[in-house]
């Protein structure tokens, strides 16, 4: 089997499975976050001079790295390296890749502590979102999602402080992150700092 053929099963593989197997309360977390997730990855890897192997490991884990929401939501990322070791399996694909494949998903875990290049390049690419012009878009429907799963409302106030704190925290570990996207995460940053103290001012 080609590198073309597995991606292409793979891609039709986890559609499938995020389409019909995935809560409708992840507003977040779905198809187009992983597509997006992929594109990223992409992007990254290719900015990092990346072999065709890498690219194609780096692209499987983006495909896999939130499948694991199909089945819980707490652990996902276990649960989404279960889900692409027996997919991957079943086409007798090569150990060492699925192990750095699976490697990389583990990696997405917060707070990401990735160990090598393919494993930063997923982790950035999980999080590029940060960085986009659409963050507060996505940042919303990350807060509607919460409050589905959990079945709690979220206070604006609250939320703002939520993410002042993790946006203090997180940090980008590859070069295209570190001298790209950190810039614009930086800007997000600091609009949260002023929507949260317009909030408490009232």
């Amino acid at each position: 089997m080609t590198a073309g053929d597995i991606l292409l099963e793979a891609t039709k593989h986890v559609t499938r499975l995020l389409n019909h197997h995935l809560s409708d309360n992840l507003r977040f977390h779905n198809l187009q976050h992983t597509r997006e997730v992929v594109m990223a990855a992409v992007k990254i890897g290719h900015y990092s001079g990346i072999s065709a192997e890498d690219a194609e490991i780096i692209k499987l884990a983006a495909l896999f790295h939130d499948t694991g929401f199909t089945i819980s939501y707490q652990n996902h990322e276990e649960h989404g390296m279960r889900l692409a070791k027996e997919f991957l399996e079943s086409f007798d694909y090569d150990p060492a890749c699925i192990s750095k494949i699976l490697d990389c998903i583990g990696a997405t875990k917060l707070p990401q502590r990735p160990q090598n290049l393919l494993e930063a390049i997923l982790c950035d690419a999980d999080m590029y979102h940060l960085s986009t012009r659409n963050y507060w878009k996505k940042n919303q429907l990350l807060k509607e999602e919460l409050s589905l799963v959990f079945n709690r409302p979220i206070r604006n106030d609250q939320w703002y402080l939520e993410n002042l704190n993790f946006l203090s925290h997180h940090h980008y570990h590859t070069p295209y992150g570190l001298s790209i996207l950190a810039s614009q995460k930086a800007a997000h940053l600091k609009q949260n700092i002023e929507k949260l103290k317009e909030l408490t001012a009232l």
